[in-house]
């Protein structure tokens, strides 16, 4: 039996890569990320999690158990937080 090998990676936004109003669009308060990350770690979708979060930058890091939940993590903290 071949064992998925958990994977990192890495998305965020910055003054240099989005405008103002994505930026605020894509801020979360420390409530939103301890729910968004509560939902995440219940679903099984990450082993670990780290947000960076400044004036100008927003970044999330995360070993993920496989490909597919990469795209539900940014879904779940980006968009339904």
């Amino acid at each position: 039996m071949i064992e998925e090998v958990p994977e990192f990676f890495c998305v965020g936004m910055s003054h240099r890569t989005a405008d103002l109003d994505l930026r605020e669009r894509a801020y979360l308060t420390s409530d939103e990320l301890a729910a968004s990350m509560a939902a995440l770690k219940n679903k099984g979708c990450l082993t670990e999690i780290l947000f960076l979060v400044t004036c100008n930058r927003t970044e999330l890091y995360c070993v993920v158990p496989q490909k597919l939940a990469k795209e539900e993590v940014v879904t779940q903290v980006f968009v339904e937080a």
